[in-house]
């Protein structure tokens, strides 16, 4: 009884469809792989945002509280120091620190509320503002602008030529916080007239009731950082907004320079590789 024999021919077929179903056997694995790779980082997010939002829900509970009770002179010093106004625990050793900052420095945009010839004053300002410098601006709170917390662009706004109202008010805000008659003097030396300077000083304040509020949120190694504005008027407390300032280019333009004198290093540092990473995304 003859054995049967496989040709030459068809044992070449067999080594080529091996490698084949080898190769797709270790491709389906790949996919299956990456998908569950990809499915863990999707619930490893949602894990964190939730986490991340719990955290902030809690935050924001005993933020209130504290705020509610602070008067308006406490709040004023706080955002006079560069030291945290306050700190305290969450749970999962979350560590929280708060800074409480000028937020009057801004130019409000929305003036529905106010009357002429005081709206078109702060129209004018609004006018003479650098375009797409959205930082300069803000929406909520009272119109006047701090004269104490105004960065160099809306300072000089405030006047057509206010170049040299800016520099002189910079200069005497460095030695410390400007007084109304001290802004008279400024005006004077200016060469403001008596008509003009009293409008100006219709235009600005130097004790605010907006506030912003800077909320460093840290477990040990995954600093987090937050912001809010508050309204503090007639013993009451309006909280306008709270954000998350995860992007550097966010943090600045709510920020200013500020940012980088109230942050940690470690959040600083946090923010930059942030800022890295991002740019090398986008080559």
């Amino acid at each position: 009884m003859s054995r049967s024999r496989v040709s030459p021919r068809r044992r070449a077929y067999v080594l080529p469809m091996v490698i084949l179903l080898a190769l797709m056997g270790t491709l389906v694995v790949a996919v299956c792989m990456e998908r569950f790779g990809s499915q863990r980082l999707l619930v490893q997010r949602q894990i964190e945002e939730y986490k991340r939002h719990h955290e902030m829900l809690g935050a924001q509970t005993v933020i209130r509280q504290w705020i509610g009770r602070q008067q308006p002179q406490a709040l004023l010093a706080f955002s006079k120091s560069a030291d945290p106004s306050h700190r305290f625990a969450l749970p999962e050793n979350v560590r929280i620190a708060i800074w409480v900052r000028d937020g009057q420095g801004g130019a409000k945009v929305d003036l529905t509320q106010e009357i002429d010839p005081k709206r078109s004053w702060f129209e004018a300002i609004l006018w003479r503002l650098p375009e797409e410098r959205p930082e300069l601006l803000r929406r909520v709170g009272p119109a006047e602008i701090s004269v104490n917390a105004a960065p160099r662009e809306v300072l000089r706004a405030l006047r057509e030529g206010g170049d040299p109202l800016a520099d002189s008010i910079l200069t005497e805000r460095s030695r410390g916080p400007i007084t109304r008659e001290q802004f008279r003097r400024l005006l004077d030396t200016a060469g403001v007239s008596p008509e003009e300077a009293i409008e100006l000083q219709r235009l600005v304040t130097f004790e605010p009731v907006l506030y912003r509020l800077v909320v460093e949120a840290s477990d040990g190694d995954d600093p987090r950082l937050f912001t809010a504005l508050f309204e503090f008027a007639q013993n009451k407390t309006t909280i306008h907004e709270w954000r998350e300032l995860s992007d550097p280019a966010v943090a600045r333009e709510y920020l200013g320079d500020a940012a980088t004198l109230l942050l940690t290093p470690e959040t600083r540092d946090a923010l930059a590789e942030s800022e890295t990473a991002k740019a090398l995304r986008s080559r």
